[in-house]
């Protein structure tokens, strides 16, 4: 399988994995009467929202500290060329 394409299905799985659960448990969530459909979408942008900050933050974190690995530019991307030396 070419790179491209795997990197592309890699992308999706959280959507095909966690997608269907969450739809599920809202679903039953407000079939049972535990929540409200207004409570549910607020809790559903409410996590959509944490994971995101989450996601974002580590990702910086991982381009950004030292020591963290897989340290530097994606891969594919040429580091950044470095400034001649002063004599």
């Amino acid at each position: 399988m070419e790179s491209s394409v795997r990197n592309w299905l890699l992308g999706l799985r959280p959507f095909i994995v966690f997608l269907p659960v969450v739809v599920w448990v809202l679903v039953w969530s407000i079939r049972n009467g535990h929540t409200t459909f207004g409570l549910g979408a607020a809790f559903f942008a409410a996590g959509l929202f944490a994971w995101t900050l989450l996601e974002w933050s580590l990702h910086r974190l991982m381009h950004v500290k030292r020591g963290f690995p897989r340290n530097g530019p994606h891969p594919g991307q040429r580091p950044p060329a470095t400034p001649p030396r002063a004599r």
